[in-house]
């Protein structure tokens, strides 16, 4: 009897340690995930920025009129990015593109397009 009971005390034991080394490789897992999703999220900026030749320190502040999805390029037919940007959010403009009437915007530090009748300027 005091055998089984030592026998079901170890199994429960290493049970619980893999249960542990389990949990913590899975938040090892999770943590870098998100420094590799951060990372990328640095680089796509860096080449948005660039690309498109945004000045950061030159920015007016808006309001979505209408739930929007970014555009990754100022035109009608770019391909839609996959956020949807609510209505009432608050957002940053940056560059304006008046012959495609479109503006570069940021939202929770992701970037693209938004037509101009989509937002309204803080005056």
């Amino acid at each position: 009897m005091v055998l089984f009971i030592a026998f079901v005390s170890f199994s429960y034991a290493q049970i619980s340690d893999t249960l542990t080394f389990a949990d913590n490789k899975s938040s090892r897992l999770k943590y870098l995930k998100s420094i590799a999703i951060e990372e990328q999220e640095k680089c796509e900026k860096a080449t948005f920025l660039e690309k498109f030749n945004i000045d950061l320190t030159s920015f007016k502040e808006a309001k979505i009129v209408k739930d929007m999805r970014f555009k990754k390029e100022p035109s009608d037919t770019a391909e839609n990015c996959k956020s949807v940007i609510p209505s009432g959010s608050i957002v940053k403009l940056f560059n304006f593109y008046p012959n495609e009437k479109y503006w570069a915007v940021k939202y929770e530090n992701k970037w693209g397009f938004l037509p101009d009748k989509s937002v309204k300027c803080f005056d």
